[in-house]
């Protein structure tokens, strides 16, 4: 999701699906066609890299940015686009798009740590997943790619795609995992910015499996914000640019 500075009152509006004062200053109209109320990321480089890896690791991760080579002193920017082909435990390439002037590459040194699955022991292609077969962990990811892993709630009673070794860290092409949300669910959407969260009642409109971006309407006023599924029955408030 875009990271941004946020106010209380800005995330209340995103899940009532009102524009701000400020939004409706910039042009902005109320959340429609499942689009929430529009932020963005602006700071350093090791502030755009942080909010690009959340965006695709989850709010959940925990994301150190080490050290930035190929920053220019003194620039603002807006985005941050990681390689494509990058891993997670190695240095990792960033475009970097200014505020003003010409995208530039960088590379960065991050830390992730996340909850995700482990194998607890080698499970062969075609095996539904039990309690058993994986482990829940939170530690720093390395040597797997910069997407959002499942959690071992998410993959157990998922059909396994491909044999997983021991010790594995379970990716989501690993496994067919059930879907948690179906559309007509009640769901508990939720915006966090920081310490601060706030949660609402809304229904689903599409369905997904964790880590699928779904559109959720609030039966009160009949708006639209999309969301990140995280878990059975909760999704989190993504904002676009």
């Amino acid at each position: 999701m875009k990271i941004a500075t946020l106010t209380v009152a800005t995330i209340v509006l995103a899940l009532a699906g009102v524009p701000s004062a400020a939004d409706l200053r910039a042009g902005a109209g109320p959340a429609q066609g499942g689009r929430a109320v529009e932020t963005a990321a602006v700071g350093s480089a090791a502030a755009v890299i942080r909010a690009a890896l959340v965006e695709r690791l989850g709010r959940g991760a925990i994301i150190t940015v080490s050290a930035v080579d190929g920053a220019r002193d003194g620039v603002v920017y807006r985005e941050a686009r990681p390689d494509p082909s990058g891993w997670l435990g190695k240095p990792v390439r960033f475009t970097l798009i200014p505020e003003t002037g010409g995208a530039h590459l960088a590379t960065a040194s991050v830390r992730v740590v996340v909850d995700h699955a482990v194998a607890t022991h080698a499970i062969t292609r075609g095996a539904t997943l039990a309690d058993d077969d994986v482990e829940a962990v939170r530690s720093e990811l390395t040597g797997t790619p910069i997407r959002a892993v499942p959690t071992a709630e998410a993959v157990t009673g998922g059909r396994a795609l491909r044999p997983i070794p021991e010790g594995a860290v379970v990716l989501n092409g690993f496994v067919a995992i059930p879907r948690a949300v179906e559309p007509g669910d009640r769901v508990t959407v939720v915006a966090a910015v920081g310490a601060v969260q706030v949660t609402a009642a809304f229904v689903a409109a599409d369905g997904g499996r964790p880590g699928d971006v779904i559109r959720c309407m609030n039966p009160d006023t009949r708006h639209y914000v999309r969301g990140r599924i995280v878990r059975k029955g909760l999704v989190e408030v993504i904002y676009e640019r």
